[in-house]
């Protein structure tokens, strides 16, 4: 039996909420795994649109400490070389992101002194919660103007370096060679590479391409307003089995519908084998931190092991503290509906299939819903993945499978957005 329950979401709240704000998120990917010591890493990142100012967001999922030594960033207007570079082509100078806010919240100028490591504690001694629920921790503003991208691309580029003196393992991971592929990157995050020791101000750093993102966030204030997209949950969210492991219907949407005029920026939160109590805990986490306009979600997860109806009508329970946390923070919520898993009996396939329904029905109270599971699933009793759309192991989509999400959310996304 449900405790929780949603108040209407009326047509002019939709248009009052979701509003574009000069602060804005970008995050393509929150987790991974590599194991480093004594590195710098440099990724290419393409902000949605101008910017003033910038802080890089880092994560912890470990049962130790993780410090980041040193971070420094510079805007350029190519990435011909590893060296940022102004309009008329002269190297710029890296700038360096102080940590004097100690990871903590703080405004643009707020804090003063010359702090250069960023200690990230561990956010628990059980490696398991740990993994699960990472500590994040964020450097200072720092004051690093755009510069109009000599390609007349509208997404200005941004590089960021961050050296770690010691042994870690870091959250992030990214292919190397599908993000090099403008239908991969859409035009956010470009490439990634790192080298040996302190590179943080070379001038010509000695770098190799790497599978490697320390950064595990980016956060800009600009001149603009910006609309921004999180979408929480777990592997349907993060974009796994494909091109890349990272193309996600999310990526897809929010590139579709930014414009010069109106950018939409894209922040992950899909974490693979992540329960609804994990991407619910971590989400309300995330839109406290981001405070976006928009909130994307599922009903549950399937690594709840839904196949009992006690078990999703608790993980939908979850996913209405989401929604509410969502409207609380000034966002619009989105609910998508649940895929099917291959191979389950009807009985089994059952409390999916009240989910679903139970999903749609928030639509006649004002909520919006994107109906994922009418798009990539066959409609049977029990219902498969379309082999169309399914990547080989009955529970994850391919590409074909993730562009029709895409083309499912487009519009709900846009009236969400007002667009």
């Amino acid at each position: 039996m449900l405790h929780f329950s949603l108040p209407g979401l009326s047509a002019r709240a939709i248009r009052n909420l979701a509003r574009p704000a000069t602060r804005w998120g970008q995050r393509v990917l929150i987790r991974g795994g590599a194991a480093i010591t004594a590195r710098t890493g440099l990724a290419w990142f393409a902000a949605e649109t101008d910017f003033l100012w910038v802080r890089p967001w880092y994560a912890n999922a470990t049962t130790s400490t993780l410090t980041i030594d040193k971070t420094t960033i510079q805007a350029s207007a190519g990435m011909a070389s590893l060296q940022p570079v102004d309009a008329g082509g002269a190297v710029l100078p890296m700038l360096p992101v102080y940590a004097n806010a100690a990871g903590l919240e703080h405004k643009p100028g707020e804090v003063s002194g010359s702090a250069l490591a960023l200690a990230i504690p561990a956010p628990s001694t059980n490696a398991t919660l740990a993994a699960a629920n990472p500590a994040f921790a964020c450097g200072d503003w720092t004051k690093c103007p755009s510069i109009p991208r000599a390609d007349g691309s509208f997404r200005p580029l941004l590089q960021v370096r961050s050296y770690i003196s010691g042994a870690a393992t870091l959250i992030n991971e990214v292919d190397k060679d599908a993000w090099d592929d403008p239908a991969v990157h859409l035009g956010r995050i470009i490439d990634l590479y790192d080298g040996g020791g302190d590179q943080s101000a070379a001038a010509s750093p000695a770098m190799a391409e790497v599978i490697r993102c320390y950064v595990a966030g980016l956060e800009f204030l600009g001149p603009r307003m910006v609309q921004s997209v999180l979408c929480i949950g777990d592997s349907e969210t993060e974009g796994n089995m494909s091109t890349s492991g990272r193309r996600s219907w999310g990526h897809i949407v929010t590139a579709a519908l930014s414009t010069a005029n109106r950018p939409v920026s894209h922040i992950n939160a899909g974490w693979t084998a992540q329960t609804t109590q994990q991407f619910v805990d971590r989400g309300i986490q995330d839109i406290r931190r981001f405070l976006p306009s928009v909130v994307c979600f599922p009903g549950m997860s399937p690594n709840d092991f839904p196949t009992a109806m006690a078990v999703v009508q608790n993980g939908f329970e979850n996913c209405l503290r989401l929604a509410n946390a969502a409207r609380e923070a000034g966002a619009i919520p989105i609910f998508w509906t649940s895929f099917p898993t291959n191979g389950r009996t009807a009985a089994q396939d059952a409390p999916r299939q009240w989910l679903n329904a139970t999903l749609r029905g928030l639509r006649s109270n004002g909520w919006l819903v994107a109906d994922f599971d009418a798009a990539i699933s066959n409609g049977g009793n029990p219902a498969s993945i379309l082999p169309a759309f399914d990547s080989g192991d009955g529970l994850h989509l391919n590409d074909a499978g993730w562009n029709a999400c895409a083309a499912v959310m487009q519009p709900v996304l846009g009236q969400a957005l007002s667009l």
